[in-house]
């Protein structure tokens, strides 16, 4: 009898213990994404500015051309600040091993507001596979734009341009990552924005 009374209360104890907390989550008015990404990869975890925040500049690593496999983006990273200015870090998703960080964009005045990528289709068996090789945001619902990498390849087609509605700016990120293989890498696939109020 004392045994199955503490079996119970142990079973009692687990189940109510054995869900673990959700991870606080900032809140998110819209998710704004690629209408041409690809399946590819893993999607990394999403992050967030912390509150009162918004991204107000970002940065892309990316592999120029070479002879061997490329890989076209590899990371976004978005910087964070407040209204009254005050910086308050950065966040990633994902940075993958190859490329180069191109430099900080930075919204002349408020926060980013929009976004669209370019991203080279699946090329198939015998051709380097890309994905996403640029990313371009917009600042004040369009009255200002930010492109991530400086060159002008006609590779890849851009994709509609999303925006977060009035009253929001985006606050964060999630990215869609190939990781390096024996085969044909790709770097950063997918990816979407998140906003929120401001």
């Amino acid at each position: 009898m004392r045994i199955s009374l503490l079996l119970s209360f142990f079973a009692c104890c687990a189940l109510v213990t054995a869900e673990p907390d959700e991870e606080p989550r900032r809140p998110s008015t819209s998710a704004l994404g690629l209408s041409n990404g690809l399946t590819w990869g893993d999607w990394g975890p999403k992050e967030f500015c912390p509150d009162g925040s918004f991204v107000h500049a970002f940065d892309t690593k990316y592999e120029t051309f070479s002879d061997t496999d490329e890989t076209g983006l590899n990371a976004v990273k978005l910087f964070c600040s407040t209204p009254a200015h005050h910086d308050t870090g950065y966040v990633t998703s994902v940075i993958g091993q190859y490329g180069d960080w191109q430099g900080m964009r930075i919204c002349d005045k408020g926060f980013a507001t929009g976004m669209r990528g370019q991203v080279v289709p699946e090329q198939g068996i015998f051709t380097d596979d890309l994905a996403v090789v640029n990313l371009e945001l917009s600042c004040n619902y369009g009255n200002e734009t930010l492109v991530g990498v400086d060159h002008t390849s006609d590779l890849g087609v851009w994709s509609a341009q999303t925006a977060c509605a009035a009253g929001s700016a985006v606050c964060g990120l999630e990215v869609r990552y190939e990781k390096p293989s024996v085969g044909d890498d790709s770097g950063v696939t997918d990816l979407v924005l998140f906003c929120c109020a401001v």
